[in-house]
């Protein structure tokens, strides 16, 4: 690669740096990053509601940081109503978990907040916005992409026992019928099981208290070197769209999933990783995902989806 050609790369690196955090800047973009950081948060409450034995008090600070947000998220002009709304329901359930400690200062505390954001933003049209649903596992043999799509969950509490490795490669075979960059295929795929998953333990450190439940760890990668140099990050799409894609397979073969974001840049970590599976130096980690068995019926995050008015412009 010539000096001028790297100069390029790194000068379109800082382009996209500098963008990047001018935008977070803008004061138009602010209801925008707190709405996010809203439903990470609600996001949180639901994953620690769905495992088979929450921990009680959980996410209690996240909880009152949320809430903090929510105070100044309402004051923005154009704040999106369903955010509030999603907090709200997935607070009430974490309320109703910890039925039995009302007395405790910290529910009390919880309790008052949802209270006085509940006054001013309660809502009754019959849509759950937040907290977990009970699934029930369905057998059926033919299922619409529809179903399908509808069904798929990040599943987080598993049956005991190990995928079929059968349907787990049918999976996988299906989910590379995925796009793919000029059909480059640069996606490749490591399926870590039995004590290898023990190698695993720092990566995937906070992801929930779910992944003693895993059976098999899916790592994606994309191979650097497939793509031009101008086309530096496209390695994260390709593999990205072949995740999405397996997500809905997986589910198809009865196996649940869920998706754990890794840092998709070189780090420690990684290096150390590649070394102890045998992974070639081209290729970068983009995220990875925790399977197991599909229980006959398990819970959920609601998940709330915006209205898809809210999320499309058109333009003719």
């Amino acid at each position: 690669m010539d000096i001028f050609t790297k100069l390029n790369i790194y000068r379109n690196a800082i382009r996209h740096i500098n963008f990047y955090f001018s935008e977070e800047k803008k004061e138009n973009a602010l209801p925008g990053k707190m709405m996010g950081e809203i439903i990470r948060n609600v996001h949180s409450i639901e994953k620690g509601l769905s495992l088979e034995k929450p921990r009680k008090f959980f996410g209690y600070k996240k909880i009152m940081d949320m809430f903090e947000l929510l105070d100044s998220y309402v004051k923005c002009d154009f704040y999106e109503e369903e955010a509030v709304y999603m907090a709200l329901d997935a607070v009430k359930e974490y309320l109703e978990f910890h039925k039995s400690d009302s007395s405790d200062n910290r529910i009390l505390e919880i309790q008052r907040r949802y209270e006085n954001l509940k006054q001013q933003h309660d809502h009754d049209d019959g849509i759950k916005y937040g907290g977990t649903l009970l699934v029930k596992k369905d057998t059926s043999k033919h299922i619409t992409i529809e179903k399908a799509i509808h069904d798929r969950h990040s599943i987080r509490d598993f049956k005991a026992g190990e995928v079929s490795l059968e349907a787990l490669k049918k999976a996988i075979e299906l989910a590379y019928r995925c796009p793919t960059a000029c059909n480059r295929q640069g996606v490749r795929t490591y399926v870590i099981s039995g004590e290898k998953k023990n190698a695993l333990n720092d990566w995937v450190a906070g992801v929930g208290g779910f992944a003693e439940k895993v059976d098999k760890f899916i790592i994606i990668t994309g191979k650097v070197s497939e793509y031009r140099d101008d086309e530096q990050f496209q390695y994260a799409i390709s593999a990205s769209i072949f995740a999405g894609y397996l997500s809905i397979t997986l589910q198809t073969e009865g196996i649940g999933a869920c998706i754990i974001q890794r840092p998709i840049l070189l780090c420690k970590k990684w290096k150390k990783l590649q070394k102890e599976f045998n992974i070639p130096s081209d290729e970068q980690i983009v995220l990875m995902l925790g399977i197991g068995i599909l229980k006959d019926e398990y819970r959920v995050p609601v998940s709330h989806r915006l209205s898809v008015d809210k999320l499309v412009t058109m333009i003719e």
